[in-house]
C-alpha cells in the first residue's frame, strides 16, 4: 500500500475544518481493508527526520495501536490481513527503537498484545530483546536518546515477564527459568549502575529502573521462581530494592510546584512505589506464617526472615524518621505501601518484636500527621465536595492513599496487639484532644482535631464495646472532648465529628445535657434552613441513621420527620450515593404513619431521581465499540445509588400494606421506572424491579392492567436472555402473576403462552446459563402454572411431565436415599400437581417412560419427610385425585393402593403441626430470623478466641499449647484458645455441611413465611372430610380397601379432624 496516500489521510484528520476531518475518517475506513495498511502505518511511524509532523506520527500510532489491540485475536482475516501478521512482529521492535518517547508509549499495548498471543510462535523475539538489553551506553554524559535501545529492550522484556505473571512454577519453569538465569543478573547490573549514579537520574533512566522492578514483580507475583529463592538472589535483589528507595530525591522533583498527587506520576515516584510493594508482596506471600499459605519454601522463608527482613525493616524505619523530620521525600504511593508493609510486620509474630519499641512514635509522628487533612484536602472540601465525600468518607480499598494505610496501621495495632497498644493509643488521643480543647480553634488546630478524631473513629469498635474497660468513661469523654466540635466554625471539622459520633451510637448516654448536645448537634447540622456544606449534610444523615434505634432520639426526630425526609430527598438528588437511600429507607420504616400522607409525593420524587440516574447509566453504556477510546466514566456509584432508590421505593410501598387505593396509585407512579429498566435491558436493576413488582402484586392480591403491561416487558427480558440470569430473584414475582392473575390467565391464551415459553427457556436453556437452582425454579413455576390454571392446564401437562422425567433420568438418584431437598420435592410436586388435574394422563405418561413405579417409590419415601404446608397439601390432593379414579386403582399394584391410605394418614398427622409452625413464623417474622444467628456475631467478646486477631489464632494453631502460652504472655491469650478455636471450626464445618452449603443439590426446602402459593386458600381438611364421607356412604368396599389397614391412632386422628372441621 502507498504510505503517502495514508499519510495524507492522517494529516487531514488533524485539520481544523470539520468537513475535511470527516472526509479523512471515511477514507481511512475504506483504506483499512487494503492489504498492507498496517505496514504502511509502521512506515509513517518509523520515518526519521522532520518531514512528517510529530502529531501525524502520534495519530498514526494511535490508529495502529487500536487496530492491533482490538483485532489481533480475531479470526476474521478481513480485520488484520494474515500476510501482515509476520511483518508486524518482525518490524515492531525496530520501529519502537526509532520512535520518540510519546510514540513508544502508544505502541506498548501493541507489544503486550503480540507477546500474550504470539510468544511461543514469535521466532527471534528473545534474541532481539536480548540484543537490545546489551546496548548499555558507557561514559559520563549519557543522554536519554542514548538509552533508546536499552529502554526498548526493557519495555519488551517487562512484557515478556508479564506473560508469566499468573502461572505457577511447574507450568512455566521450562520457558521462564532460562530467561531468569540469562537476563536477571544483567538487569540487576543495569539497575545498580543507574542507582549508583542517582544524582544524575532522569525520567528515562528512572523508568528503566521501574521496568526492572516490574519485571521482578511479574515473575514473583503469583509464584516464586526457584532461581530467585537462593540466599544470593535474596541478598542481591533485596539490596537493589533497598538502594532504590534510598536514592536521593532528584532536583526536578524537589523543586517542583506540582501537588503530591501529581508527583506520583513521575517515574522516580513509581520506582519508590515498586521497590517497597515488591518486598511487601514477597514477605506477605512467601515468608509469612498464615494458615492459608499456598506456597511453602522453607529455605527461602528461613533466609528471608533470618538474614534480610530485619535489615529491611530497620532501613524503612530510618526512612520514616527522615520523612517525619522533613529530610526525605517519599511519594504518597510509596508511603502507602510502606505503611502496608508495617501493618503486615505488626500482624506477624516474627516481626512484631522489631516494631514494638517504636510503635508509640509511629502513632504520634507518622500516623497522626498523615490523618490530619492537608491544604489540598481542604481545598477539595470547598471546591469539590462530592469528591471530598467520595475520598474522605466513602472509603474503598482501591484508594491507595497514605491516610487510609495509616488508619489501617492504627487499627492493626489495636486489633492484633490490643493488650500492648490500645491503652497507649487511647492515652495519646485523650491527651491531644485535651490540649487542643484549651487552644483557640485556628485552622491548624482544627486540622489537628480532625486528624485525632479520625484516629478515635478508627479504634471506636475496640473502646465502645460492651466489655470494653473504657465503657463507663465514654460518655464523659465524648461529651467533653468530641461533642463540642459539632458547633465548630470549621465545617470540615463538623463533618468529621459527625462521622465519629455515629460510630459511638451504641454508647448508653445517661446525662440529659450530653444527649441534648448530641441530638441537637446532629439535627442542627442537617437543618435545611442552615447553610451547611454537602459533606456536613451527608454525615448528618448518616448520624441520624446511626442514632435512630435510640428511642429518645427517635422521639425528637419524629417531630421534624417531614422536613427531614424532604432534605434527604434533596440530598439524594445532589449525591449519587446509596447510603442516603438507606437512611431514607430506615426513616420510612420507622415513621411510616407520619409519612403516609406524603407517600405518593415521596414515591414520585424517588422515581424522578431514579429515572435521572437510569438515563445517565443507559447513555453511558450505549457506547459504540468502534468509537470507544478507553475514556470511560465509572458508573458503579450511580448504579449503587439507583439500586438504593429502588429499595427505598419498595420500603415506601410496603408501608401502605393496608391501603389498596394508595398501593394502586403508587403502582402507577413507579411503573415508568420498571418500564424503562425492562425496555432498555438495564440488568443491574432487574432484581430490584422484580421485587417491586412482587411486593405490589402481593399487597394488592391482584394484577392491575398496568402490572400486566409490566409483565409483558418482563417476558421480553426473558426472551432476550437477560432476566433468566436473575431467575432466583424473579421467581416469586412470576408466581404472584400466576396466583393473583389466575382468572385473567384462564381468559387470555397469550399470557398463558408467555409462561409456557419462560418454562421452556428454563428447561431447554443453555447449560452455561441454566444451573441446578434454575431447574428447581422451573419446576416451581410449572407446579404453580398447573394449580393456577386448574383444568385449563391439562393441555400442557405432558410437556411438564416429560421435562421432569428427563431431569429424573439425568439425576439417577438412588431410590433408597430420597431426601427432603429442593430437587426431590419439586420434581415430585410437578407430577403430583399434574395428577391433581389429570391423573389418567399423568400415570400413562409415567408408564410409557418406565417411571411409574420409580415415581411412587420416590413419592412415598418422601412423604414422611415433608414439612412445608404447601408440599403436604399438594400430596394430599394428589392422593385424593388418585383415590377418586376407580380405573387407576384397578391398574395399579395392590401394594401401591394399600399404601395410599397410610400415606394420607401420615400427611394428615404432619399437616396441623406444619400449619401451626407456619403461622408462628408469620407472626414472629422479621428479617433477623434469616441472619446467620449468634454464631456469626461480630465483636462478641465473651469468647476468648474472638479477642485475638486472626494471625494470633494462627500462631496458636501452628505452635500448639506452647505457642498459646507464649502468645498469652505477649497478648493475654488463653492456653485453651487452641482447643476452643478448633472446636469452633469443627462445629461450623458440621453446620455448613448439614445445611447443604457444600452441595446445592442437597439443600433442603425452606418454608418462607411470606411466600404465596396457589394452595393457600385450599382447606384440605374439608376436602378430605367430604371425600371420605362420600366414599364411605357410596362405596364401602373401596373405603375399606383404602383405609381399612389404618391403625387405631390414625383412625382417631381422622375422627378428630372431622370433628374440628365440623
Amino acid at each position: 500500500m502507498n504510505a503517502n496516500v495514508l499519510l495524507e489521510c492522517f494529516s487531514a484528520t488533524l485539520q481544523a475544518d470539520q468537513n475535511i476531518r470527516l472526509q479523512a475518517e471515511v477514507k481511512l475506513r475504506e483504506l483499512v481493508a487494503t492489504p498492507g495498511f498496517l505496514g504502511a502505518c509502521l512506515d509513517i511511524i518509523a520515518s526519521e527526520g522532520t518531514a512528517i509532523d510529530a502529531g501525524v506520527k502520534k495519530a498514526t500510532a494511535v490508529y495502529f495501536k487500536n487496530r492491533v489491540v482490538k483485532f489481533w485475536s480475531s479470526t476474521d482475516g478481513q480485520k488484520i490481513d494474515a500476510d501482515e501478521r509476520p511483518v508486524i512482529k518482525e518490524r515492531i521492535l525496530p520501529v519502537l527503537v526509532h520512535s520518540d518517547y510519546n510514540t513508544k508509549q502508544q505502541l506498548i499495548p501493541v507489544v503486550r498484545i503480540l507477546i500474550s498471543h504470539e510468544f511461543s510462535h514469535w521466532t527471534g523475539l528473545l534474541e532481539q530483546t536480548g540484543t537490545l538489553l546489551q546496548q548499555v551506553p558507557s561514559g559520563n554524559n549519557i543522554s536519554d536518546r542514548d538509552l533508546s535501545q536499552l529502554y526498548t529492550g526493557l519495555l519488551c522484556f517487562s512484557e515478556i515477564s508479564r506473560k508469566f505473571r499468573w502461572i505457577q512454577n511447574d507450568e512455566r519453569q521450562d520457558e521462564l527459568y532460562p530467561i531468569i538465569d540469562s537476563a536477571f543478573p544483567h538487569l540487576l547490573n543495569i539497575g545498580n549502575a543507574i542507582v549508583a549514579n542517582a544524582q544524575n537520574i532522569t525520567e528515562v533512566s528512572a523508568e528503566i529502573v521501574k521496568l526492572i522492578l516490574k519485571s521482578y514483580k511479574f515473575v514473583t507475583y503469583y509464584d516464586l521462581p526457584t532461581p530467585l529463592q537462593s540466599r544470593e538472589a535474596i541478598t542481591a535483589w533485596g539490596a537493589f530494592h533497598e538502594a532504590v528507595i534510598n536514592m536521593p530525591t532528584p532536583e526536578y522533583i524537589a523543586t517542583s510546584n506540582l501537588s503530591e498527587q501529581e508527583k506520583c506520576f513521575f517515574q522516580f515516584s513509581k520506582c519508590q512505589k515498586w521497590s517497597i510493594a515488591n518486598m511487601h508482596r514477597i514477605f506477605q506471600r512467601y515468608a509469612s506464617s498464615t494458615l492459608s499459605k499456598k506456597f511453602k519454601y522453607p529455605s527461602f522463608h528461613e533466609a528471608f526472615m533470618n538474614e534480610f527482613v530485619s535489615r529491611l525493616l530497620q532501613n524503612y524505619l530510618a526512612l520514616i524518621e527522615q520523612w517525619c523530620h522533613g529530610k526525605k521525600w517519599i511519594s504518597s504511593t510509596a508511603l502507602y505501601h510502606l505503611l502496608e508493609f508495617l501493618s503486615h510486620c505488626v500482624s506477624q509474630k516474627s516481626t512484631w518484636h522489631l516494631i514494638k519499641p517504636y510503635y508509640e512514635n509511629l502513632i504520634s509522628f507518622l500516623i497522626y500527621p498523615l490523618l490530619c487533612p492537608s491544604d489540598t484536602t481542604l481545598e477539595i472540601f470547598d471546591e469539590d465536595p462530592h469528591e471530598y465525600i467520595h475520598v474522605g468518607f466513602d472509603i474503598l480499598d482501591e484508594f491507595n492513599s497514605p491516610d487510609i494505610a495509616a488508619l489501617g496501621l492504627l487499627v492493626t495495632f489495636a486489633y492484633k496487639r490490643k493488650n500492648t497498644t490500645l491503652n497507649p493509643i487511647v492515652t495519646i488521643i485523650h491527651s491531644e484532644l485535651s490540649q487542643l480543647q484549651q487552644q483557640q480553634e485556628t485552622l491548624e488546630v482544627a486540622k489537628k482535631k480532625d486528624g485525632i478524631l479520625k484516629m478515635l473513629g478508627g479504634i471506636s469498635s475496640y473502646i465502645a464495646g460492651f466489655h470494653s474497660p473504657y465503657k463507663d468513661q465514654m460518655e464523659s469523654f465524648l461529651s467533653q472532648l468530641v461533642f463540642p466540635n459539632l458547633t465548630s466554625t470549621h465545617e470540615f471539622l463538623r463533618a468529621r465529628t459527625l462521622d465519629v459520633v455515629a460510630k459511638f451510637a451504641d454508647v448508653e448516654f445517661k446525662n440529659e445535657q450530653s444527649k441534648s448536645m448530641l441530638y441537637q448537634g446532629i439535627l442542627r447540622n442537617f437543618d435545611s434552613s442552615q447553610e451547611v456544606s454537602l459533606p456536613v449534610s451527608f454525615e448528618s444523615a448518616l448520624a441520624i441513621q446511626a442514632f435512630l434505634p435510640q428511642p429518645e432520639f427517635k422521639e425528637v426526630l419524629s417531630q421534624i420527620i417531614i422536613p427531614t425526609m424532604s432534605r434527604l430527598l434533596e440530598l439524594s438528588n445532589e449525591i449519587d450515593n446509596d447510603a442516603i437511600s438507606v437512611v431514607m429507607q430506615e426513616c420510612v420504616e420507622n415513621f411510616s404513619d407520619q409519612l403516609q400522607p406524603f407517600g405518593v409525593d415521596l414515591m414520585t420524587k424517588l422515581v424522578e431521581q431514579f429515572m435521572r440516574l437510569a438515563v445517565e447509566i443507559n447513555q453511558a453504556s450505549n457506547v459504540d465499540v468502534e468509537d470507544f477510546d478507553g475514556d470511560y466514566e465509572d458508573q458503579s456509584e450511580k448504579v449503587m445509588a439507583a439500586i438504593g432508590l429502588l429499595n427505598t421505593m419498595i420500603t415506601v410501598l410496603l408501608s401502605f400494606e393496608n391501603s389498596t387505593e394508595i398501593c394502586l396509585k403508587l403502582e402507577e407512579v413507579f411503573s415508568p421506572a420498571i418500564q424503562y429498566v425492562l425496555e432498555n435491558k438495564l440488568d443491574d436493576f432487574i432484581a430490584e424491579i422484580g421485587e417491586l413488582m412482587e411486593n405490589s402484586t402481593f399487597l394488592l392480591r391482584s394484577i392491575s392492567p398496568v402490572m400486566w403491561k409490566n409483565f409483558e416487558l418482563l417476558s421480553d427480558a426473558f426472551t432476550s436472555g437477560i432476566a433468566i440470569m436473575y431467575l432466583e430473584e424473579l421467581i416469586q414475582c412470576l408466581q404472584n402473576f400466576m396466583i393473583y392473575g389466575a382468572e385473567e390467565l384462564r381468559k387470555n391464551q397469550h399470557l398463558v403462552e408467555i409462561f409456557v415459553n419462560i418454562f421452556r427457556m428454563i428447561s431447554e436453556g443453555d447449560d452455561n446459563q441454566i444451573g441446578y437452582s434454575e431447574l428447581i425454579y422451573g419446576c416451581e413455576l410449572s407446579q404453580t402454572f398447573i394449580l393456577s390454571l386448574q383444568n385449563q392446564s391439562v393441555h400442557y401437562i405432558p410437556n411438564f411431565i416429560a421435562s421432569v422425567v428427563a431431569l429424573t433420568n439425568e439425576d439417577k438418584q438412588d431410590k433408597h436415599h430420597v431426601k427432603n431437598t429442593g430437587f426431590d420435592v419439586n420434581v415430585t410436586n410437578v407430577i403430583a400437581a399434574s395428577i391433581v388435574y389429570d391423573a389418567p394422563t399423568s400415570l400413562r405418561l409415567l408408564q410409557e417412560s418406565n417411571q411409574l413405579h420409580p415415581f411412587f417409590s420416590r413419592w412415598f419415601s418422601l412423604i414422611p419427610q415433608l414439612k412445608r404446608v404447601y408440599d403436604l397439601k399438594l400430596s394430599v390432593l394428589a392422593l385424593l385425585s388418585l383415590m377418586s379414579h376407580d380405573e387407576i386403582l384397578g391398574q395399579l399394584d395392590s401394594g401401591i393402593v394399600e399404601q395410599m391410605g397410610l400415606k394420607l394418614a401420615t400427611l394428615l398427622r404432619e399437616l396441623p403441626k406444619a400449619i401451626e409452625n407456619l403461622e408462628k413464623k408469620r407472626k414472629n417474622f422479621n428479617e433477623g430470623d434469616f441472619s446467620g444467628g449468634d454464631n456469626y456475631k461480630y465483636g462478641d467478646e465473651n469468647d476468648a478466641w474472638e479477642n485475638a486477631g486472626s494471625e494470633d489464632l494462627e500462631d496458636i494453631l501452628r505452635e500448639g499449647e506452647a505457642g498459646a502460652l507464649e502468645a498469652g504472655a505477649e497478648e493475654g491469650e488463653h492456653a485453651e484458645g487452641r482447643h476452643e478455636y478448633l472446636n469452633f471450626l469443627e462445629e461450623e464445618g458440621f453446620k455448613l455441611k448439614s445445611s447443604g452449603y457444600f452441595d446445592e443439590e442437597d439443600e433442603p426446602v425452606i418454608e418462607d413465611p411470606l411466600a404465596t402459593t396457589p394452595l393457600d386458600t385450599v382447606d384440605v381438611f374439608s376436602v378430605i372430610k367430604d371425600f371420605m364421607l362420600a366414599l364411605q356412604s357410596n362405596n364401602a368396599a373401596k373405603f375399606n380397601a383404602l383405609f381399612g389397614s389404618l391403625g387405631e391412632s390414625d383412625q382417631r386422628l381422622i375422627a378428630d379432624i372431622f370433628e374440628v372441621v365440623q
